[in-house]
């Protein structure tokens, strides 16, 4: 038997069970019914045994027909149950979608028209917890469709009111309508790990998102003609011509100026490597760039 997902509501299943399943991951409720919930003990007991969970809410099956309003008010519900129960920072909740949703917009391209109010009610989620947390629960086109109009990042998809449509770029697996567990635990196939990765946690793991890159920033040109011969650069000199100063210095080479660096305002750190390259060049040491110490920089042809 190949790996599955499973999830489930008011019976949960024992440790022993998912192994024999060969469940890897878990899909459990936040709601107001406590007796449907997930619970921490229970998480921390499928990940000792190397189970992953991810968390649904649903109340009531039509909630997502509510709108914008609705979708604010479970967000923030759903956002506080699933930090008690140790999920992490990064995880995001599934909002359910847990009806057949028509064409709302059956003339228009737009996606979030089509899905209406379900649409709405996303929104609302995305503007509570933000749209990189929010994944969702639904039909072929409700996730389709929510993905494409950015107000989810992540899905679970059902065959129900799918039209033998699977969506097999976006969601992490699909509930196929098997059932174990005596007809109370849904089966999901897992259509992408990555995705699966991205929506399943236990307690404490780190992100699996990668980390930016940083990008550096471009360093702007400067020039010789961006400092006029005629002006002095002293101790609290401020602008361009003070970068171009800071910048033919940095590219000097000489001990005690290297490393200067080349933000427009001519500071202590700015101030010594002029002294140190004076020094060095033979001129009067005094810690002022004026038309002799400039002609020095530019004889090093480093701009």
């Amino acid at each position: 038997m190949t790996s599955i997902v499973v999830d489930f509501a008011w019976v949960k299943p024992t440790v022993a069970q998912l192994k024999s399943w060969n469940a890897v991951a878990a899909g459990m409720y936040l709601s107001h019914d406590p007796s449907k919930n997930a619970t921490a003990p229970l998480i921390k007991a499928y990940a000792a045994a190397g189970v992953k969970s991810f968390l649904f809410f649903e109340d009531a099956a039509g909630n997502a027909a509510r709108g914008y309003a609705q979708g604010r008010a479970d967000a923030m519900f759903a956002h506080a149950s699933a930090n008690s129960l140790g999920m992490p920072v990064w995880a995001p909740i599934i909002a359910t979608v847990d009806f057949d949703v028509p064409d709302y917009a059956p003339g228009s391209d737009d996606p979030k028209a089509k899905l209406g109010p379900a649409g709405e009610y996303l929104h609302g989620w995305c503007d509570t917890i933000g749209a990189g947390r929010v994944a969702v629960y639904g039909d072929y086109y409700v996730v389709s469709r929510a993905i494409a109009a950015g107000v989810a990042s992540y899905a679970v998809q059902t065959v129900a009111w799918s039209g033998g449509q699977v969506d097999l770029k976006d969601i992490a697996c699909l509930q196929n309508g098997q059932m174990l567990g005596g007809g109370q635990v849904d089966v999901e196939v897992i259509v992408s790990e990555k995705l699966l990765n991205f929506i399943a946690w236990v307690p404490g793991e780190a992100s699996p998102h990668p980390a930016p890159v940083p990008v550096p920033r471009p360093v702007p040109p400067v020039s010789w003609a961006m400092w006029p011969p005629t002006v002095e650069l002293r101790y609290g000199s401020k602008g361009n011509d003070v970068k171009v100063l800071q910048t033919a210095l940095s590219r000097s080479g000489i001990r005690g100026v290297r490393g200067i660096t080349a933000d427009g305002d001519f500071q202590n750190q700015t101030q010594t490597a002029v002294r140190n390259f004076q020094a060095v060049k033979g001129l009067q040491i005094d810690g002022v760039a004026g038309k002799i110490t400039r002609n020095a920089l530019v004889a090093l042809k480093d701009l």
